[in-house]
């Protein structure tokens, strides 16, 4: 499992007569105000009451705590306790436990030398798309097949099953914020029948349709670390109600809930309606995954297949995997389901909708529009001005083809190392 820093504390303390009393602080977590925490305290390993607050506010945010606790061990008649957790007792006693929290936080951090490793070739649960210890995000519109593919590969590495993809078998926790359990089920019978499974195989799922990721993100791990699991699949992004998801803290909160939660990952994610070329939200989306993958779709005119189309548009420490296709043939039934390899030819809108790199995209400007400035280029291609300055003067595909007052013209280099750029042209 990816290693992480530890967010929970806790300090016991025997008092007379055979009073053990247990602090625990969990969830800390540095903010703007100060040290939070969830704090609870415990009796004679009985819990007694929990809240969170400011553990370094003070008074102000410690003495409700300690009012809280002393009227319930009243309401109790626990009066023992009582009289061993007086108001000044108890309160100095949760002072000295949320100094000693705020002394954990500052030490637990451990920094190490890490050398340089061989360690082979990048390793895959489920070649290409799932990344051994790293994150993956699939994005498509609604409705276009992503549960689906998503459950075809968690059903596939669950079992062991190479029909698809290469897999390392291993087992899988699909994390459900989206559907009913009734959907899912009969999803699962089609999808067992289409790998040859049986169809009545089960697929360890965590139902938590309509609550938030967050708050049971220790329950997940937990589980996750109990049951061995290798991989988490969540069905989706949008509904984790981490707020909204173009703000950058609710998509960081993601990505560190699901990094803490499993090492390996895989997340579903919708697109934007009026641009389906990335993944709805903040760009640290894209930024937290190491592999991240537009789901292209295709209804052929039969209206009974659904073609898919995997197109990753960001990969980490691999090659980037060429465009993939699958064909989804549902029947008239709720049960009949078949998955294939699709013809040639046989999804064209998903072939023409291809990514090409933006190399080759300027490639293919030069040769139907001739020579042309960079400002040009990158109009005419939507790539960023300075990503296409970097690529006419270091890509060997293209040449400085003369000036046109004080601006540079590029075309196509007739030959492999012809003249690079010319001083002062920007790179990057």
């Amino acid at each position: 499992m990816r290693s992480r820093l530890p967010d929970t504390f806790e300090q016991s303390l025997d008092l007379d007569p055979g009073i053990k009393v247990t602090l625990v602080a969990r969830e800390l977590r540095r903010e703007r105000t100060g040290l939070h925490g969830r704090l609870s305290l415990n009796i004679g390993g009985r819990g007694l009451y929990m809240d969170t607050f400011n553990l370094g506010r003070g008074p102000s945010g410690r003495t409700p705590f300690v009012r809280e606790c002393l009227k319930r061990l009243s309401d109790m008649g626990e009066e023992i306790a009582l009289v061993a957790l007086d108001g000044s007792n108890l309160a100095i006693l949760v002072d000295h436990f949320c100094l000693a929290c705020d002394d954990f936080m500052h030490h637990r951090l451990k920094v190490d030398l890490l050398p340089g490793s061989d360690l082979g070739p990048v390793r895959f649960w489920a070649k290409p798309w799932i990344v051994r210890g790293g994150g993956t995000i699939i994005f498509g519109s609604p409705g276009r097949g992503k549960s689906y593919l998503a459950m075809l590969m968690a059903a596939s590495v669950d079992a062991g099953l190479s029909r698809l993809w290469p897999v390392e078998q291993a087992p899988v926790l699909f994390i459900n914020l989206e559907r009913s359990q009734e959907s899912l089920a009969r999803r699962l019978l089609r999808i067992n029948r289409a790998l040859g499974l049986d169809p009545l195989r089960p697929l360890r799922v965590a139902d938590l349709r309509g609550q938030s990721l967050a708050a049971n993100a220790d329950a997940l791990a937990d589980h996750i670390k109990a049951e061995g699991v290798e991989i988490a699949f969540l069905d989706s992004i949008s509904r984790t109600q981490a707020g909204d998801l173009r703000d950058n803290e609710p998509a960081n909160q993601i990505i560190d809930t699901l990094n803490g939660v499993c090492e390996t990952w895989l997340a579903l994610g919708h697109t934007p309606r009026k641009d389906d070329s990335h993944v709805f939200g903040s760009v640290h989306f894209t930024a937290g995954a190491d592999l991240e993958v537009q789901l292209l779709s295709q209804v052929a005119n039969d209206g009974k297949t659904l073609g898919l189309g995997l197109q990753a548009t960001k990969a980490n420490d691999m090659r980037t995997p060429p465009l993939e296709l699958l064909a989804l043939e549902f029947g008239d039934d709720d049960e009949t389901l078949n998955v294939r390899r699709p013809y040639a030819s046989e999804f064209p809108e998903i072939v023409s909708g291809r990514k090409m790199p933006r190399g080759d995209q300027i490639v293919e400007t030069l040769k139907v529009l001739g020579v042309r400035t960079a400002e040009e280029i990158a109009k005419q291609t939507g790539i960023g001005r300075q990503h296409v300055a970097g690529l006419l003067k270091n890509d060997r595909r293209f040449q400085v083809a003369g000036k046109d007052g004080r601006k540079i013209l590029y075309g196509l280099a007739a030959h492999p190392g012809s003249e690079k750029g010319i001083e002062g042209e920007p790179t990057n």
